[in-house]
């Protein structure tokens, strides 16, 4: 699997598609606050996939 970093500011949007590996991190010294929008009527609709853990 291929790894990118991508460096976002405040304001900034990402789109990540279905069954995208993905993460979040801060490089910076200030709180981060990120939103997550979902393609779903629910939450119970989402199915989240951990890689390298034992949640799931």
């Amino acid at each position: 699997m291929a790894a990118f970093d991508h460096d976002v500011a405040a304001g900034s949007s990402v789109y990540i598609p279905g069954n995208a590996v993905h993460g979040i991190r801060n490089a910076g010294n200030g709180i981060l606050r990120f939103f997550y929008a979902l393609a779903a009527d629910s939450f119970d609709e989402i199915d989240y996939h951990f890689v390298g853990t034992d949640a799931g």
